[in-house]
């Protein structure tokens, strides 16, 4: 068909005239509306980028003298890179000599992976790149599968297992009681417990009483605001205190027909200097006391006013 011809049945229809298969002989060409036709094929795109799965690798390197503190921290690290569903590549990095003692770096890698058994597979088994032994570690359960298992604790039931008594403690303790080996229950209780634990420290305002808490920097924190809170506590008491014990001295003022800031002002003169408590106990324990001080304040203002 000729182009000019072709054209002219686009305009007549209101369509645009698409060249689908520019390679062909003739090249073949179609009636259509190519706005649509975009939004079909990036809708197409989007919903085939959207069946498939990228998959980020994260390191965590390890030595082969590794500390149990430190082991237990990057244990941590590499449990938050697996909940995030990435894999994780985990490598032990020898030096100089320490290269002849491999073994060492097997013993590690093969306990991180029984700590992770249960939430990991392992999809390269341990291997020397150079200096290093590495493996690859990756999610052991598909996103919609692990949410699934997050959701089975609310259906089973909670006398299946044992040390699930009635003790009165909460729903997330019995929850947890029964089935630690769930990541997202065993965080609960550990939440449960922390905030228990805060909320101790807080109310007997006298730093750390003695918990075991392995994370010894949330420990250190915890101290800090609880003395914190403790000096405010004091401090805000004190201001109480102290507006009562100014309400009693004014009273007793009032009763010997002097002002309060008079009979301050007028000690301050006689360079008698009192705490405002002990004004406040003279004034309702030591009358006779009070009214003394009284005179003389004011025996010291007429001299000055003089």
């Amino acid at each position: 068909m000729d182009t000019r011809r072709a054209l002219q049945m686009a305009r007549d229809a209101e369509v645009d005239l698409v060249e689908v298969a520019p390679n062909s002989d003739p090249p073949v060409c179609r009636l259509l509306d190519y706005g649509k036709l975009l939004y079909l094929s990036s809708k197409k795109e989007k919903e085939s980028k959207k069946g498939q799965k990228s998959t980020e690798q994260k390191e965590v390197r390890f030595r082969p003298n590794i500390g149990i503190h430190d082991l237990n921290a990057k244990l941590r690290k590499v449990r938050e890179f697996i909940d995030d569903g990435s894999k994780v590549k985990l490598t032990v990095r020898f030096r100089g000599r320490e290269a002849a003692h491999q073994q060492l770096g097997l013993a590690v890698l093969r306990r991180v992976a029984d700590e992770l058994k249960d939430e990991v597979r392992l999809e390269r088994a341990p291997a020397m790149e150079g200096r290093s032994l590495s493996m690859v570690l990756i999610p052991s359960l598909q996103k919609g599968e692990e949410q699934k298992l997050q959701r089975a604790p609310s259906n089973r039931n909670q006398g299946d297992k044992p040390g699930n008594n009635d003790s009165g403690d909460s729903q997330p303790e019995q929850l947890a009681s029964a089935y630690y080996g769930d990541r997202s229950v065993a965080r609960i209780k550990r939440g449960v417990t922390k905030r228990r634990r805060h909320k101790k420290i807080l109310d007997a305002a006298k730093g750390f009483q003695g918990s075991s808490h392995r994370n010894y920097k949330w420990a250190k924190e915890s101290v800090m605001h609880a003395w914190s809170y403790a000096y405010r506590h004091r401090r805000e008491r004190k201001g109480e205190f102290r507006s009562l014990w100014i309400v009693r001295i004014s009273a007793a003022c009032r009763a010997a027909g002097m002002p309060y800031n008079q009979f301050i002002h007028g000690l301050k003169l006689a360079e008698i200097e009192l705490d405002r408590k002990i004004l406040a106990d003279m004034a309702v324990r030591d009358p006779e006391g009070f009214s003394q001080l009284i005179e003389t304040a004011r025996g010291e203002l007429a001299a000055a006013t003089a």
